[in-house]
């Protein structure tokens, strides 16, 4: 990609609001490749961002987590069509809801679905068509936690006093919101939670470590 498609694209970004703004920067090894720096920090477009902007980042243990999984993958210790169910059999032979209370997500997220209404007693559920696997956690494409009935099971639940292990135990009780490899998007916890569990059980040491 030559510098002047890297600008197309990231001028693409702003332009389209898909991106308020960024700086890229491209090293290798002790060379600076490439440097450059698109949008503005305020939503009127009057104040360019500047070097020291400082940006919000998030989700980064995902990286790190995403990261530890490849090492173990890279060492023959995981492979990414291993099932779940070999290292947490907690999680085998998973069912998918299917229970219309719960409707779509993005009635959830525009605040169409109201949540207190919602009641989790008798949901309807299918099985799974086939075991979850370690690609499904790392692509999004598990279903675990990935619509309403899973966000608001989250929500509902403690969130103090866990250890991941503890949180894995209760996260073995969710039902899916679709079909393992059957759809996409982004699951904010547990997903990549669940990959940092088995990364202690495969490595016999704490996530943290």
């Amino acid at each position: 990609m030559t510098e002047t498609s890297i600008n197309t694209v990231m001028e693409g970004y702003v332009d389209s609001a898909e991106m308020a703004a960024g700086i890229l920067t491209v090293h290798r090894r002790d060379a600076l490749l490439y440097h450059n720096r698109w949008g503005y920090v305020d939503q009127e477009r009057t104040q360019p961002v500047q070097e020291d902007t400082i940006f919000r980042m998030a989700s980064m243990t995902k990286v790190l987590t995403a990261a530890g999984v490849l090492k173990l993958y890279e060492r023959g210790k995981i492979g990414l069509e291993d099932e779940v169910r070999k290292y947490l059999p907690e999680f085998a032979a998973r069912r998918v809801v299917t229970d219309k209370r719960f409707g779509n997500l993005e009635d959830f997220l525009q605040g169409r679905i109201n949540i207190n209404e919602i009641s989790f007693e008798q949901v309807e559920t299918v099985p799974a068509q086939r075991e979850l696997t370690i690609r499904d956690l790392l692509t999004h494409s598990s279903g675990l936690e990935m619509g309403v009935y899973g966000w608001l099971k989250r929500m509902r639940l403690p969130q103090c006093d866990d250890t991941l292990k503890t949180r894995m135990e209760k996260l073995a009780e969710f039902a899916l919101d679709f079909q393992p490899g059957m759809g996409t998007g982004y699951s904010p916890l547990a997903n990549f939670d669940l990959l940092a569990r088995i990364v202690e059980v495969i490595s016999g040491e704490s996530f943290e470590v």
